[in-house]
């Protein structure tokens, strides 16, 4: 049975079956209201039907006076019916009058004014056996009075099966035999408000043919309310349609072009859309305030009073925007902006911030766990390097004090022990660069004289930077000043750049170190000039395995910088390098113990 009234047949069924019970539906209440006109609900049967038969005579005495105005009639008239009647002028006189008759139901008695002259009309209803308009009306309105309470029954069920029957189709509407997906309708694809306009359109075009016609507003009407009944309930089954669709707003042109404005504006920068706003707000002022100046006053007070707060609050958006972005530039990643009550491109753009944060978080962890897995690299494969290669370095020791005629077998032993030790030292540097860049070794901060630190590595390095053929010299604060360090690490610091100093500065020129107070900074310098041409930026300079002698005849692996700026950072200092031709400053700043 469901599937029934899926099919054509079916709907054209409740299609039918809801105009005929709507047109029950409006007939039946019609009759109730005509009926409660006549007061039928009220009175009693006898009373109604004296009332009936009163306006009928009412309108048979303006006939009659009519006539007699005009000289048609005249004196006595034959009686032809159940009424008998007497038109009598102002003064008494009988001008008008039929037969008596003895059997009188009602007796009536109206007055009319007619070309100045009075008329008094009495008249009465004898019996109404005679079969003529009193007789039939009486008959007829006798009947309605009967049937009253039908009237009403008859509108409640004829509409309780016109709520059902549309029920029914719109429920079967948009669906098809063995299937419950829904199907478009005729007019479906019309945008809804175009196809409103369209049924408008053709009821106000019904209504004026028919009023053109037959020259009867009334009638016209009449006939738009009956074409707009019969395509209701099409113009429903399409709705509910669009309904199940879920497209009802969505497809209409206002949403369209809604939504192109939208689109637009949103695709505006910000600027612009402040610009058109404006241009707008202050045209609708001039307008207004041209039209009524009183009015316009009122109107831009009124602005005034919304325009003020709201210009506040984008204020505070901006602030707490510009509060999140400072935080973001000073390294805090882990803060974001809170976008409740955040609008427009305010909340786009703190949406923004918040993604800018996460990925730095994210980009920030990975190279945190990359670094991680290097080191833990770099430690395990160097462990398993250096234990066979101290074996060979002690076996090549062991070699080297056996007792030989063959001078080759000392001199090889002799270059593997050196090459063995070189490649000690490089794994070792590259654990401790490792280590150092990472922050997993261990750091010890005391209080420490930063001139003890020049004074040592003067002492330290004096006769390696004799063999090298260069003077130090030295210039120490007269203050006393005092740093937070780890000796170890700060030596170790110290002992890489004089390392490289000794290995790359040009003979026969001075080295100069200093120790200075800048600020609340203890400052120490390292300059000398180097003996090869330094091609290299800074920053290159500072990277790992990257070293001035570019043709690498020199010594070294390229870590020493590094590691020193790593152990210089981890003690919560820094160290920078300034080249300017072949001149060469490396700088450590320590902060001042107060």
């Amino acid at each position: 049975m469901k599937g029934l009234w899926r099919t054509i047949g079916g709907k054209v069924a409740l299609y039918i079956a809801s105009i005929l019970a709507l047109a029950i539906t409006v007939g039946s209440c019609v009759g109730v209201i005509v009926i409660a006109d006549l007061e039928f609900y009220t009175q009693s049967k006898e009373t109604a039907m004296y009332q009936v038969t009163e306006r009928d005579v009412l309108s048979r005495s303006f006939e009659l006076v009519s006539r007699y105005d005009g000289g048609l009639i005249s004196g006595m008239q034959e009686q032809q019916g159940n009424l008998s009647y007497q038109l009598c002028k102002g003064d008494g006189s009988i001008v008008l009058w039929t037969d008596d008759s003895t059997d009188t139901n009602w007796e009536y008695e109206f007055s009319h004014l007619v070309n100045d002259e009075q008329y008094v009309f009495k008249a009465s209803v004898n019996g109404l056996k005679i079969n003529d308009s009193f007789k039939r009306s009486y008959d007829f309105y006798s009947k309605v009075y009967d049937l009253r309470y039908v009237a009403i029954i008859s509108a409640i069920v004829s509409f309780v099966l016109f709520i059902v029957v549309s029920i029914a189709l719109l429920c079967v509407a948009g669906k098809r035999k063995g299937s419950d997906d829904i199907h478009k309708g005729i007019f479906t694809h019309l945008p809804f408000d175009f196809m409103c306009i369209l049924l408008l359109g053709m009821e106000i075009l019904v209504v004026s043919i028919v009023a053109g016609l037959i020259n009867d507003y009334d009638s016209a009407i009449g006939t738009g309310i009956i074409v707009a009944a019969l395509i209701a309930p099409a113009f429903f089954m399409d709705l509910a349609i669009r309904i199940k669709m879920k497209n009802l707003i969505k497809n209409t042109l206002i949403y369209r072009l809604l939504a192109f404005i939208k689109k637009l504006i949103i695709n505006l920068p910000l600027v612009w859309r402040t610009a058109i706003i404006l241009f707008v707000v202050n045209l609708v002022e001039l307008i207004i305030v041209f039209m009524d100046s009183g009015v316009g006053l009122f109107a831009i007070a009124i602005e005034k009073v919304i325009a003020i707060p709201l210009v506040l609050y984008i204020a505070i958006m901006m602030r707490k925007l510009q509060k999140q972005g400072k935080l973001l530039a000073e390294g805090d990643i882990d803060t974001t902006v809170d976008t409740n009550g955040l609008i427009w491109d305010f909340k786009v753009h703190s949406n923004n911030i918040n993604s800018i944060a996460i990925g730095m978080n994210k980009a920030v962890d990975a190279k945190l766990k990359s670094e991680r897995m290097k080191t833990e690299l770099i430690t395990n494969v160097s462990h398993d390097i250096k234990t066979p290669l101290t074996s060979i370095i002690n076996y090549c020791t062991l070699i080297e004090g056996e007792k030989t005629d063959n001078e080759k077998i000392a001199e090889y032993t002799e270059v593997v022990i050196r090459q063995s030790n070189k490649l000690k030292r490089l794994i070792e540097n590259l654990v401790e660069a490792s280590k150092a860049s990472t922050g997993n070794l261990e750091v010890s901060l005391t209080e420490c004289d930063a001139g003890m630190f020049v004074s040592q590595c003067s002492g330290e390095y004096d006769d390696k930077l004799e063999n090298s053929k260069l003077t130090l010299v030295t210039k120490i604060s007269n203050e006393n000043l005092k740093i937070k360090a780890d000796g170890k690490h700060m030596w170790r610091v110290f002992d890489n750049l004089m390392n490289n100093i000794c290995k790359y500065s040009l003979e026969g020129t001075r080295v100069f170190l200093t120790l200075e107070k800048i600020e609340d900074q203890a400052v120490f310098t390292f300059k000398n000039i180097s003996r090869e041409p330094l091609d290299i930026s800074e920053e290159e300079l500072m990277e790992r395995f990257v070293r001035g002698d570019s043709s690498r005849n020199t010594e070294g692996n390229g870590l020493g910088l590094s590691i020193a700026r790593s152990l210089t950072e981890i003690q919560g200092g820094t160290l920078n390098i300034d080249i300017d031709g072949d001149f060469f400053k490396a700088i450590l700043r320590f902060s001042l113990v107060k």
